[in-house]
Order: C-alpha cells, then sequence, then structure tokens
C-alpha cells in the first residue's frame, strides 16, 4: 500500500488487476513491525492513473465484529507510530536548516 489510513488505503499493484469500481474484495497488509498480517475487507472506490501505474482507491468496509475492531486497531497503530516517526524527521530537518 501507497498510503493507508484507518478508513482505507491506496494502493499501486504490482500488476493490473482486473477489477472494477465497487468490487469488495479482502486486502492484507503485511506491516513492517508486526508480524501478523492484517486482513480487511475493502470496496474498490476509486481508479485512478498515477506515475507508476493504475492506482487504486480502497475503502475498509466497516464490520460490527470483534475481530474487524482489534484488526482495525492494529492498522490504526502502524498509522500512528508512522506519522510521529515523519514528524520527528521533518522536525530535525527543521531545526537542521535553521541551524545552518
Amino acid at each position: 500500500a501507497t498510503d493507508v489510513s484507518s478508513s482505507g488505503m491506496g494502493v499501486i499493484p504490482e500488476r493490473t488487476l482486473n477489477v472494477t469500481s465497487g468490487e469488495v474484495m479482502t486486502v492484507t497488509l503485511r506491516m513492517p513491525d508486526d508480524p501478523r498480517p492484517a486482513s480487511l475487507k475493502a470496496v474498490l472506490c476509486h481508479i485512478g492513473q498515477g506515475d507508476d501505474g493504475p492506482r487504486y482507491g480502497l475503502d475498509f468496509v466497516q464490520e460490527d465484529t470483534r475481530a474487524f475492531e482489534l484488526t482495525l486497531e492494529r492498522v490504526v497503530d502502524y498509522v500512528m507510530r508512522r506519522q510521529r516517526e515523519q514528524l520527528r524527521r521533518d522536525s530535525q530537518v527543521i531545526e537542521e536548516n535553521e541551524s545552518t
């Protein structure tokens, strides 16, 4: 995935997929700091063209199950960790630029 949030994700696949907008599928995320894959149902809401080829926009299908809640919680935790890392890097760059 190129962009992950608590509500969905943007994907540039390794190969073109034979899918249509509105199609429901199961997606599996492998997060670098979590050995367990996270599988969620998602609906394909957008197919666009990116610089690297087709880009697919997927919205996670909300389910009223404990398993869904736990999986989504893991995804949100990952997203928040990545955002904190990015903020730290950005703040270091700003500090370095201000000191020169």
